[in-house]
């Protein structure tokens, strides 16, 4: 493959530090200059987007979730995945237009041809990382990070080092991308700036009751939180249409 084989060329660069995806910590993204901030959602806003939609569509989803959660452990990330597939496909049907062919990309393998991965480096201090690895999903413009756990901020180093990759290796200079268990949602923009720093912003989690949902009593709070989920999801693989701005605010974080 000529293309890919000149993508990876272009941004590899000079030799660094090597080090897996899921190596990367918050400070190997601080050494490289990464900064992070707050997305704070208008929760108005969501809930008018939310009220929108079949909603026969959104009980058939909930019902197959129901099912998933009552037949498959949900105490590793394998059971989580099978989880996130299922509203990851839903997501993708609901907001693809018919001129717009989105895929699913599961494990998408980083510089597979010599394994030097994909280097990140720092515009002022030279410091520089190869990240190695793969990807777990990428959609169009939606990337999200398969993770069980109950600290699930914990994970998003590893998220944003994904990030990071695609936004290098695509010349892009945003990517919207997701950390989620498949019932908590995390909601993710990373940016480069003029002066070639990124940034990264994060929203709250997002909680779907699953105690409620593998129930299968689906009142107005169970199929509400699943539904203003499905909305983001949807809204972050097309992020260029007119309501997606109105969702929320990018505020610098004070220091932790």
């Amino acid at each position: 493959m000529p293309f890919l084989q000149a993508q990876l060329a272009r941004v590899r660069g000079p030799f660094g530090k090597k080090l897996p995806i899921s190596s990367v910590t918050r400070d190997h993204l601080e050494r490289l200059g990464v900064t992070q901030g707050s997305l704070d959602f208008y929760e108005g806003a969501i809930v008018r987007l939310a009220s929108t939609g079949p909603p026969d569509q959104l009980e058939a989803l909930a019902g197959r979730l129901a099912q998933i959660l009552n037949n498959i452990s949900m105490d590793n990330e394998r059971g989580a995945r099978v989880l996130m597939d299922e509203m990851l496909r839903s997501a993708v049907h609901t907001a693809a237009q018919p001129f717009l062919a989105t895929v699913i990309v599961p494990d998408m393998k980083l510089a597979i041809d010599t394994g030097e991965g994909i280097t990140i480096h720092h515009p002022e201090t030279g410091y520089q990382l190869s990240i190695t690895g793969h990807i777990d999903y990428t959609l169009v413009g939606c990337l999200p990070e398969n993770r069980a756990a109950d600290n699930l901020a914990h994970y998003l180093p590893e998220a944003v080092a994904q990030a990071l990759t695609l936004i290098t290796y695509s010349g892009t200079d945003k990517v919207y991308f997701c950390l989620t268990t498949g019932l908590t949602w995390i909601f993710v923009i990373l940016v480069k700036n003029g002066t070639g720093n990124f940034v990264y912003y994060h929203s709250q989690p997002r909680v779907i009751d699953w105690r409620l949902l593998s129930s299968r009593s689906y009142g107005p709070n169970t199929l509400r939180s699943l539904d203003q989920v499905m909305k983001l999801i949807q809204e972050w693989l097309t992020p260029s249409n007119g309501s997606f701005d109105l969702l929320f605010q990018l505020a610098p974080s004070v220091d932790e």
